[in-house]
């Protein structure tokens, strides 16, 4: 009896379902689905794609597996080689004139480990286990296949294949001459570190990795890839995840590389000239890679799992160096305090601020403990995934699955493949995916929330919502940190998303408004909607969390204002010490420039509300702000604000300032800003408001409305009195503007009394050194311009975490209580 060709493609180990999804971006996620799955399992993926243009719709996901090694297998039809029906399947429709290419599978050809055609059915079996066997070999990767509706329409007589011929190739390892050498090289070591990227793929390499680390005490283990859950996080060994740039490549002695892509980066951080460095992976030559290599003393092709165990079973078994190792107690305990601290480090980067706002680290901290114990994470941070690394802090084999490449848009399939992976393997799985905001639009959220809703597979999604793209600012300031595109804002490098889509809506829209959608802008919102959204994926329910990170401002379901009825909320009101719209000059520029463009039209459109002065007197108004300045200075200097570019610091005898104080407040604030060169204003509801220059080494104490004493403030400040008792909410967060403008204009004045001028952001960073070292700081630190405290990002509490940490931006400019 014959049959059909296509009838006979029996693969040995398929995806659970193969997925019918909208037209629109279905093969990107019906890929990256096979790409999480694969990973999770090391079993490999099929996906079925319609011809050239489904191939092409795979897009980056064929560069994802391919990089991320996942062993996935790709078949796509080819248009009708005959035209007047001289077979079965001939031509019947008009697209396959259309569709008809040269050379279909060069569309794919440099990112798979195999490309291939079924020409005839009756090799059809031996032509796709081929392709499997270069799929499952390590490297592992995407195969491609493509066949023509004549080939699967043939006929032929059923037949067998024995399946024991068609195994991958077994894993290498490494010789016993080679084992001695590093062994001894690791023993022998001072500082030896161990720097891998992807070995977790095999889960059993995680365990022998461990017996190697506590074998050989001292060694550190270093992850510069992040794809994987490669070393437990908790474990003293461990320094974590860092991208190819960390203090400890710098200063190890030995260096092991064991299946790693890019263990440093030698632009920003390589190992010193002395180094010993061994280089193990399962691919050393980086095959897809046209320019690649280590100065490493030598390179071996083996397979990371073995390799460990190699290691780990010689040095015990040695008796020389076994004794060695023995004796390198106080290296054990020496690494215990320093992941000690280093874990406080992190812990400490976990704090809300005190305006109710909440950055990455604090909502990933809060993840970690609102789901379950075992769950997978699927992520895609992008700028922000070392800080999610450091909140996670994974400890299961396989339980973090990163984009094994850098095509942006794998989570989202990805995710809901790895928990379609975990029902397969009757495990069940919490997964959570961990996503960037841009990156959750390239994951074409239309397709993966349907699908999710239509084959019910639950995940939790989160997103990191900081209003766009990020990394191409980051890329364009490692080149040029001065150039052009450091002076312009993001919505010019059109990177920002500004006002952000509602991204939760998408998701719901997508599946038919049935999963569980929020938006959480404060602490208090996010610990209300967290559980919520936990407890919905645990009862089969999938949920989007939009967590808007550093505040509501710009974003979709956020910037919520004040209810002016609210008399007891107005009461508490908005008092700050210290100029602290700028959280410090580490944050990129252009975020300055941003706001500094808006500055001189808001400022006349506030002034104007909260007063009864017209609109043409308003350059007396500015005048008032800066004291004793030439008025062609002042004029300048406001078009220079106006068109976001540098402020000038020459011709200012004294820094301009603005001080709004309330006239019920009493004491020696009060009485100096009572005096000539002070604007009085005159509210429409009769209050009066004082315009006046800011000054130092004052103590203000505001009275409050029952005639108490309000909490002091110390030092150089901005006091903006808020209370809502005599200057409505409504206005405070334009009238804040006009406090940055201050804060700037002060960092230049600052320069230039010590005979420079700061111009770009090392001097900046520099500069803010320089003032938090000196003796006010001393004092009181956050009267500054470059030191926030508690106000949006973490209190830090030493100096050196201002100038590390690059994830503060500036303080929010909006307020939310």
């Amino acid at each position: 009896m014959k049959t059909k060709a296509s009838s006979l493609v029996s693969l040995p180990v398929l995806m659970r379902h193969v997925h019918p999804t909208p037209a629109a971006g279905c093969c990107m996620v019906a890929l990256s689905m096979a790409d999480g799955y694969a990973r999770y399992t090391s079993k490999p993926q099929c996906v079925i794609v319609h011809v050239d243009v489904g191939t092409q719709g795979l897009g980056a996901a064929v560069h994802n597996a391919s990089c991320g090694r996942a062993p996935v297998l790709i078949f796509a039809g080819l248009s009708p080689y005959t035209i007047e029906g001289e077979a079965r399947g001939s031509r019947t429709e008009y697209i396959h004139w259309i569709q008809d290419v040269p050379d279909q599978k060069q569309i794919v050809a440099q990112y798979c480990r195999y490309t291939g055609e079924v020409k005839t059915g009756r090799n059809v079996k031996q032509i796709v286990r081929r392709a499997l066997q270069f799929a499952t070999s390590a490297p592992c990767g995407p195969v491609y296949l493509c066949g023509a509706r004549e080939a699967m329409e043939e006929d032929i007589e059923p037949y067998k294949l024995v399946e024991g011929h068609w195994d991958s190739v077994a894993p290498a390892a490494l010789t016993q001459e080679q084992v001695k050498k590093i062994a001894d090289a690791l023993v022998g070591a001072k500082e030896p570190l161990l720097i891998t990227g992807y070995c977790g793929r095999n889960h059993a390499a995680v365990e022998e990795l461990v017996k190697l680390v506590e074998t050989v005490k001292g060694l550190r283990v270093l992850d510069t890839g992040g794809s994987d859950m490669c070393f437990p996080a908790d474990h003293r060994a461990s320094l974590g995840l860092r991208y190819g740039v960390d203090e400890s490549i710098k200063t190890a002695d030995v260096i092991l590389v064991v299946d790693c892509d890019v263990p440093w980066i030698p632009t920003q951080c390589k190992p010193k000239i002395d180094a010993k460095v061994f280089h193990i992976d399962i691919d050393p030559l980086k095959q897809q890679m046209p320019v690649f290599y280590i100065a490493a003393e030598a390179r071996y092709r083996a397979d990371s799992y073995t390799t460990f165990k190699q290691l780990h079973e010689y040095i015990e078994n040695d008796e020389s160096l076994s004794k060695t190792v023995a004796t390198y107690g106080s290296r054990w305990n020496a690494l215990a305090e320093n992941h000690s601290k280093r874990m406080q480090i992190i812990r400490d980067l976990a704090k809300p601020g005190d305006d109710g706002n909440y950055n990455v680290s604090y909502l990933t901290a809060a993840v970690r403990k609102a789901v379950p114990a075992d769950t997978i994470f699927a992520i895609e941070a992008v700028t922000n995934t070392v800080f999610v690394a450091d909140q996670i802090q994974a400890t299961l084999p396989g339980s973090w699955i990163n984009c094994g490449g850098g095509g942006l848009g794998w989570s989202g399939g990805g995710a809901l493949g790895i928990k379609l992976a975990t029902e397969a393997e009757g495990g069940k799985k919490f997964v959570c995916q961990i996503v960037g905001d841009g990156t959750f639009l390239f994951s074409v959220p239309g397709s993966v929330y349907w699908i999710s809703q239509r084959y019910q597979i639950p995940i939790l999604t989160i997103i990191l919502n900081n209003r766009g793209w990020n990394a191409p600012r980051k890329s364009l300031l490692l080149v040029h940190p001065d150039g052009l595109g450091s002076k312009v804002s993001n919505d010019e490098l059109n990177i920002a998303f500004t006002p952000t889509p509602d991204y939760a809506g998408i998701a719901k829209a997508a599946a038919g408004g049935s999963i569980w959608a929020e938006h959480a802008s404060t602490t208090e919102e996010l610990g209300k909607l967290l559980p919520q959204a936990v407890e919905a994926v645990m009862q089969g329910r999938g949920a989007v969390l939009d967590a808007h990170l550093d505040g509501p401002q710009g974003k979709y379901g956020g910037g919520k204002e004040l209810n002016p009825s609210n008399k007891a909320a107005n009461k508490r009101g908005i008092a700050t010490a210290g100029n602290y719209l700028i959280a410090y000059c580490g944050q990129e520029t252009s975020e300055v420039n941003i706001v500094l463009t808006k500055t001189q039209t808001r400022l006349h459109q506030v002034i104007h509300t909260i007063t009864d002065i017209h609109p043409n007197d308003m350059t007396d108004v500015y005048y008032s702000f800066f004291s004793r300045a030439d008025r062609n200075v002042v004029s300048t200097m406001l078009n220079n604000i106006a068109n976001g570019t540098y402020v000038p610091v020459k011709g200012y005898l004294r820094r301009p300032a603005l001080r709004c104080i309330n006239p019920a407040d009493t004491g020696t604030a009060a009485d100096r800003c009572k005096r000539p060169g002070t604007h009085i204003l005159t509210t429409k509801s009769g209050r009066v408001v004082y315009l006046c220059p800011s000054f130092r080494n004052l103590q203000l104490e505001p009275a409050k409305a029952n005639g108490a004493k309000g909490p002091g403030v110390k030092g150089d400040c901005l006091q903006t009195i808020g209370r809502g008792d005599y200057l409505p909410l409504s206005k405070v967060v334009d009238h804040q503007l006009t406090v940055l403008t201050e804060a700037l204009v002060r960092l230049y004045l600052h320069g230039a009394e010590n005979g420079r001028e700061v111009e770009n952001l090392e001097g900046c960073l520099e500069l803010g050194k320089g003032h938090l070292e000196g003796r006010d700081a001393a004092v009181n630190p956050r009267s500054y311009g470059f030191f926030v405290g508690k106000y949006g990002f973490g209190y830090f509490k030493q100096t050196q975490h201002l100038f590390d940490s690059y994830s503060a931006a500036l303080l929010q400019l909006d307020w939310k209580r």
